[in-house]
């Protein structure tokens, strides 16, 4: 009910009337089924909800799931809404009478985002002219500079990462008026994100994307995942609330996680699985249509 609610938009109050109407209809003197009817049809309305109007079977919907793309405008609201079906889902398999928190998440002080879970590469701060502790390049270098195994990394010409980054705050190369198109900047930012596995085309699949507070994604702006997950860690003290299946994802709760520094290929794969499994087995799909 409250995911219908929720993806209705302006609509809810008429969802919610028509939800109740439902209830209504199914009932009877004995009341004998009316809770596995309301039920079933609430999973024939979201599946129509999340897969455009049908309801689809499982390989349908693990089509649909897998070419997701955030690039195209269209997706984005299918993601969002796949994403919180998945938590809504997650939790009911995995807690007795667990229960998404949609008054944490209908929060009004709290506006919600689609996150890339490993930094987009193409996405590196700007030269915003201020010569000033806040100057966004500054800040970037700062956290990169107690980021784990900095240590191994190097630039594309052999240079020590640590050693370039304490000298780009010390002269401060981060202005391109201190340094022409801010070189040395450029070099460090493409290798660290190279090291944690960012470089490249854009991952816009579901694989790289979890649902996150705007403020929690605007305070990290371009960090790699660990510091990613240093800051999920620290939100989630704070009580902030982090949707349990993102915090899953910057804790590496999935099989085979092993290295807790980078988002890797194995799992983007293993954490969609799991969306389509989710989701499949709480909507009830088949494995055949009957339409």
């Amino acid at each position: 009910i409250g995911f219908l609610v929720e993806s209705s938009n302006k609509q809810y109050i008429d969802q919610i009337l028509e939800l109740s109407r439902l209830y209504r209809e199914g009932s009877d003197d004995s009341g004998e089924g009316h809770k596995d009817h309301f039920e079933k049809e609430l999973r024939v309305r979201i599946s129509k909800v999340v897969f455009g109007g049908r309801i689809p079977t499982t390989a349908e919907c693990r089509d649909f799931i897998t070419g997701l793309d955030y690039q195209e405008d269209k997706n984005k609201r299918d993601i969002r809404n796949t994403l919180l079906l998945y938590n809504i889902a997650y939790l009911e398999a995995c807690e007795e009478n667990g229960r998404f928190p949609f008054e944490k998440y209908k929060d009004e002080k709290v506006s919600w985002d689609l996150e890339h879970i490993n930094a987009v590469s193409d996405a590196r701060p700007d030269d915003d002219r201020r010569d000033s502790d806040d100057n966004n390049r500054l800040q970037w270098l700062k956290k990169t500079a107690d980021i784990p195994e900095i240590e191994k990394i190097t630039t594309v010409d052999g240079q020590s990462v640590q050693d370039l980054v304490a000298t780009i705050v010390a002269n401060k190369y981060y202005l391109a008026k201190y340094q022409p198109n801010t070189k040395d900047f450029i070099q460090v930012y493409e290798a660290v994100i190279n090291y944690f596995g960012g470089a490249g085309e854009p991952d816009n699949s579901i694989g790289n994307l979890t649902l996150l507070d705007g403020g929690t994604n605007r305070s990290y702006k371009n960090d790699v995942f660990p510091l990613k997950r240093k800051t999920i860690l620290e939100r989630t003290m704070s009580d902030v609330f982090i949707p349990l299946c993102t915090r899953k994802v910057f804790m590496k709760g999935f099989a085979e996680s092993g290295d807790l520094l980078r988002w890797r290929d194995v799992d983007k794969k293993a954490y969609t699985e799991e969306i389509i499994s989710c989701v499949c087995k709480y909507l009830k799909l088949e494995d055949e249509s009957h339409e």
